[in-house]
């Protein structure tokens, strides 16, 4: 039983550190690619470097990406402060 409950344990433990893992290498994917995506746009990577750890930032890029494809017709934001409208908004007003 003592066995059982430590083995329970560590692999609880285990299973909350590859989530993180997990979730910190798909977010550094996601700011990658959007990177990528704006130094395209921009044709010049000497003017795109940002704060690739930002996650308004990388909120940022998502929206310029999402506002330039052509299948997507709205984009959906969850804002819960006002600062994230308008930050919303100067991204829309520059695309």
């Amino acid at each position: 039983m003592f066995l059982n409950r430590i083995l329970h344990q560590f692999f609880a433990h285990y299973h909350g550190m590859v989530r993180y893992h997990a979730a910190q290498q798909a977010s550094q994917k996601v700011r990658d690619a959007l990177l990528d995506f704006q130094n395209n746009a921009n044709n010049n990577t000497s003017n795109s470097i940002i704060d690739s750890t930002s996650s308004s930032r990388t909120q940022s890029l998502a929206l310029q990406w999402a506002l330039q494809q052509r299948g997507v017709s709205d984009v959906v934001l969850g804002m819960t402060q006002p600062r994230h409208v308008e930050a919303a908004l100067q991204v829309a007003k520059s695309s």
